[in-house]
């Protein structure tokens, strides 16, 4: 969609590459993990990153920031 691409934008300006680089990725169980790649959930995730958008730190502490919310919320982790 045009969201998903516009976040790789906004990543890749900013050095990180999407699909590999640590902090873009999240290790979460696979019955969690297809239940979030929602409207909702990517909406709310582009919003936040356009925000940061040019801005590395800013890029590194929205993906940290859904990395802790997601890890914590995983109901079949462990």
């Amino acid at each position: 969609t045009r969201k998903v691409q516009e976040m790789q934008t906004i990543l890749t300006d900013v050095g990180i590459t999407p699909a590999s680089d640590p902090k873009n990725l999240v290790i979460l169980s696979h019955g969690y993990h297809k239940s979030l790649h929602t409207n909702t959930y990517i909406t709310q995730l582009h919003s936040s990153l356009v925000l940061a958008k040019g801005n590395r730190k800013a890029v590194e502490r929205v993906l940290f920031s859904y990395k802790i919310i997601l890890s914590f919320s995983d109901p079949y982790a462990y």
